[in-house]
């Protein structure tokens, strides 16, 4: 019963963070909309329902529920910082080669 609780209480925090994505997205399709009203004949309940489908699965698609969907980038993030500190080194080496090649 405790496991149950603590996975609620965990998520509680996602559901937050997702409710307010979907009523951004919501936001930005009515501003959308009142924009540009005279490009829509019509608008139902209907209508509403199926961009809220669409924004569902783009949140899913996006992985933006996921919290370690920023690993890859922290990974990749130290491999290209090696490379720029090996380049950097390469450079000053060589500078510091010639510089001591020409006196």
């Amino acid at each position: 019963m405790n496991k149950i609780i603590g996975v609620l209480s965990g998520m509680k925090p996602l559901f937050q963070r997702l409710s307010i994505i979907l009523m951004m997205m919501t936001l930005s399709r009515l501003l959308f909309y009142s924009f540009n009203s005279t490009s829509f004949a019509s608008i139902s309940f209907f209508d509403y329902c199926i961009g809220l489908w669409f924004d569902s699965m783009t949140l899913t698609i996006k992985k933006i529920t996921t919290p370690d969907s920023l690993s890859f980038y922290k990974k990749n993030t130290k491999s290209v910082e090696k490379r720029i500190k090996a380049i950097i080194q390469r450079y000053n080496r060589d500078l510091i080669h010639n510089k001591m090649a020409v006196q």
